[in-house]
């Protein structure tokens, strides 16, 4: 059986395709053959698919496109007999590939380490169009990124060994369609240069320095990196062999495979703490302003917010002292003291000011947490079974 994703989903058996069943259930097992060998927990597999709606009972659902996947998969099998090929693990779901084959691992073998031109090659003609296509959500778009890095990868280098070899010539059009495709990869339009160079078109070369660093000047504010700065002094100076330096291809773990990121952590806004650090120095009329900073700092321990509650209460006694310094005169009810104004100013600011700093504060707490899920999710938890915690 041979699983393709190097375009749109497909697994063939004995050639045929199979048929895979509803939109979520291919993207079921997309995820797992992105980590195929690895076990894949459900809620990851609900987050990948369903993204920001995932469903009520998303774990009865995905083992519901599980059974179906492996009908399809494993026919032969006995029912209710554990499956083989889509096994259950205590870590998760596990797409186990022994005897299968996966066009992206045969791509990426040969991208990064077939020593001829005519193996990257053939690598290259196993892409079908876009990767993981039609499948939509930060998941799919992760994996995605990372093969069409390896793609483009795999054409640089392509193109070096062709070079080796003398093609200068022959490579030009197809170098000038790849610098159209990838128009960000500076070691293809390099390539291009040289090329164009040793087919004694110097001015051609040239001109494609100028064609680059005018993309780059208009997209993103950028001059041309160092690779292309050296090729283009090398053409000025005439020199017939100005190759750059080789190009590393990019690691791959063995069996090689495309392993997406972790999918993000979502940042939950605390709505209801937010509204208690902006409406209590305004309900108060500031005179609760320091209320919120006593509890975010006791809460979240942060102790530097007990400063600022001690900045609002003293903010407060200034105002009363002003207001009551200099009083306005019982018998003009319309005048009021330069004191009485500054005092009823920093009243009125502190309530102000304290709503604004409190939203803030809950909301960055929120994104402090974030991160720390973040953190504990790369390094785990520590020794003694606390928690990474951010922010601190």
């Amino acid at each position: 059986m041979r699983f393709e994703m190097l375009g749109e989903l497909r697994v063939l058996r004995d050639g045929v395709p199979a048929d895979l069943g509803p939109a979520k259930q291919r993207a079921v097992l997309a995820v797992l053959l992105v980590n195929a060998g690895r076990a894949v927990p459900t809620q990851q597999i609900v987050d990948a698919v369903w993204g920001e709606e995932p469903p009520e009972n998303g774990a009865n659902v995905v083992q519901k496109h599980i059974a179906g996947l492996r009908r399809v998969l494993d026919p032969d099998r006995a029912p209710r007999t554990p499956g083989e090929l889509v096994a259950l693990t205590p870590a998760g779901y596990v797409l186990r590939l022994d005897g299968h084959t996966v066009d992206a691992h045969e791509f990426t073998a040969a991208a990064t380490r077939a020593p001829t031109a005519e193996l990257v090659r053939a690598g290259l003609m196993l892409w079908r169009g876009e990767a993981l296509a039609g499948l939509t959500g930060p998941f799919f778009d992760s994996a995605r990124a990372r093969l069409a890095e390896i793609h483009a990868t795999a054409w640089e280098r392509w193109a070096e060994l062709e070079l080796g070899r003398g093609r200068d010539a022959a490579l030009v059009p197809e170098l000038a369609r790849l610098v159209e495709q990838f128009p960000l990869r500076e070691g293809l339009r390099a390539h291009l240069m040289i090329a164009l160079s040793r087919s004694g078109r110097q001015a051609e070369a040239l001109a494609a320095f100028r064609s680059a660093r005018d993309y780059l000047v208009e997209q993103f504010g950028t001059e041309p990196g160092e690779l292309l700065q050296e090729t283009h002094r090398r053409v000025l100076r005439g020199d017939q062999a100005p190759l750059p330096p080789p190009l590393l291809p990019a690691a791959v773990s063995e069996p090689a495979q495309v392993v997406a990121d972790e999918p993000p952590v979502r940042l939950r806004i605390p709505y209801v703490e937010v509204l208690f650090a902006v409406l209590t120095p305004l309900v108060t009329f500031a005179t609760g302003a320091w209320i919120y900073f006593v509890y975010a700092a006791a809460h979240h321990r942060e102790r530097r917010l007990f400063v600022a509650a001690g900045v609002y209460a003293g903010l407060l006694v200034t105002a009363f002292v002003f207001m009551a310094v200099d009083p306005s005169p019982l018998d003009d009810g319309d005048a009021v003291s330069g004191a009485e104004a500054a005092g009823i100013s920093i009243w009125l600011g502190t309530a102000l000011v304290a709503a604004i700093h409190g939203a803030v504060v809950a909301t960055h707490q929120a994104g402090v947490a974030a991160l720390a899920a973040v953190s504990q999710r790369r390094t785990g938890p520590e020794p003694d079974g606390r928690s990474v915690r951010g922010g601190r």
